[in-house]
């Protein structure tokens, strides 16, 4: 997954956890300040629309919006950035071959074990 993907993902979870609890940027900043994280509503803004912050910064945010669990489906984010024209088929492809890959050496380590 190159960079510009990465941080779509990030941004999009961000987001997406926040629409499911009905929090605005206004709350996520008092719940960070809650956690220890200084952080103005406009740079919190703007910092979540780049997608560009550290992996500490994203645990901080999901734990202040309240985020227990979190389901990585990385193929289907990538089909429906590729449906939204954030990314191109290719990325798609190339993740849900990776994706088969995995799961065949899965397959075949399972196999082992069984002889």
């Amino acid at each position: 997954m190159d960079d510009v993907t990465a941080q779509l993902w990030v941004k999009g979870t961000i987001k997406g956890e926040m629409n499911k609890r009905g929090l605005t940027y206004a709350d996520l900043t008092r719940r960070l300040k809650l956690v220890g994280v200084e952080e103005n509503e406009r740079a919190l803004r703007n910092k979540v629309a780049r997608g560009t912050f550290s992996a500490v910064f994203f645990v901080q945010c999901l734990q202040a919006i309240g985020v227990r669990d979190l389901r990585v489906d990385l193929l289907q984010f990538l089909e429906q950035a590729r449906e939204n024209g954030e990314i191109e088929q290719k990325v798609v492809d190339d993740v849900a071959i990776e994706k088969a890959v995995l799961r065949l050496d899965q397959i075949v380590s399972d196999l082992d074990k069984r002889e």
